[in-house]
């Protein structure tokens, strides 16, 4: 199997290293595919793209139904700095 792998530096104790350097000798690879293998085991597989607009037009409506929530117009509009919507006139 062909990787495109990154360099990283990992520091352990010396009883995890001694038995990974033993599973690699008896497994004939590399303590760096025993690596890989338990973090793809743990962690899951590298995660696919995911498209940021795809993503974030997925989160529109989300707490449209909340009901603990009030209204937040008003609350937006009194973060603002200035008072653009006053002299325009804007609801």
């Amino acid at each position: 199997m062909l990787y495109i792998v990154k360099r990283t530096q990992l520091y352990m104790d010396e009883d995890s290293l001694r038995l990974l350097s033993s599973l690699s000798r008896h497994q004939q690879t590399t303590i760096s595919e025993l690596v890989r293998q338990a973090v793809t085991q743990v962690y899951g597989t590298t995660k696919t793209h995911v498209d940021p607009v795809e993503a974030l037009q997925a989160s529109f409506g989300v707490w449209a139904q909340r009901k603990d929530l009030a209204p937040t117009a008003a609350y937006v509009r009194s973060l603002r700095k200035g008072h653009r919507a006053t002299r325009l006139k804007l609801p």
